[in-house]
Formats: C-alpha cells, sequence, structure tokens
C-alpha cells in the first residue's frame, strides 16, 4: 500500500471532527512553523471563606510606625555599610557619615510611614467600592 492510500485510510477510519481542533488556528503561515501558545493564568487554589476573610485582613494592614523604623533602621544600615567599605572617600570623618545616615534615617522612615499610609486608605476605600457595588 502506497503512503497516499495510507493515509487515505485513515482519514476515512478517523473522520475529523466539524470544528477545526485549536491547533489548526495556531499554526504560522510562514514556513510552518507553530506559533507559541498563549499561557493561560494558573487557576487560583480553592480556599474557604475564612481563608479569604484571613487574607485580606492580612494583605490590609493599617501602617505601622515601628514598621516605618524598621525599614529606616535597615536602609541606613545598608547605606553605612556601602559608603564606609565599598565608596571610601578620605578626608571625610566617620562621624560625617554617621550623621548622614542619621538624617536619611529620619526623612526615610518618615517617607515610608506617610507611603503606607496613602497605599493603605487607597486600598481600604477600594475594598469599600468594591463592597458596596457588590450589595447592590
Amino acid at each position: 500500500m502506497s503512503k497516499k492510500a495510507t493515509r487515505r485510510a485513515a482519514r476515512q477510519a478517523f473522520p475529523q471532527a466539524k470544528n477545526p481542533p485549536a491547533n489548526a488556528a495556531k499554526r504560522s503561515r510562514t514556513y510552518g512553523q507553530q506559533q507559541k501558545p498563549q499561557r493561560r493564568a494558573a487557576a487560583p487554589p480553592v480556599r474557604s471563606s475564612k481563608a479569604k476573610r484571613a487574607q485580606k485582613q492580612a494583605s490590609l494592614r493599617p501602617p505601622s510606625l515601628m514598621r516605618a523604623l524598621r525599614m529606616g533602621a535597615i536602609v541606613t544600615s545598608l547605606y553605612l555599610i556601602m559608603i564606609i567599605v565599598v565608596f571610601k572617600q578620605p578626608g571625610v570623618t566617620i562621624w560625617g557619615h554617621i550623621f548622614l545616615g542619621c538624617t536619611g534615617f529620619v526623612i526615610y522612615t518618615a517617607v515610608a510611614y506617610v507611603a503606607d499610609k496613602f497605599s493603605y486608605s487607597r486600598r481600604l476605600r477600594k475594598m469599600q467600592n468594591t463592597q458596596k457595588d457588590s450589595s447592590k
């Protein structure tokens, strides 16, 4: 049996569906190469209502000064390590670096707190709007 006859017999034995398969639309018209399949977002895991509420509460934490202070301390310590160890500058005393680090700590802590407060109020407003819309 020739190759052509074999293919014909296979088509008759297994008729194609009336709707073309999904892969047929994805074929590229140039050189017969296939296009990359589009990725779908993975389905979120199924959670109970209690877990959903806990997740919403955990993600919507009010701004705290302690968190801003911790972030400021971390950034200041990284800054001091970089300035003292990596970027050595002749003629600048260690006290100059410490003073600059303390000034940066105060400024960064204030900015971090204000940014957290702004994002918290924005998320809170957004949640209240979605709850209002869903109750209509």
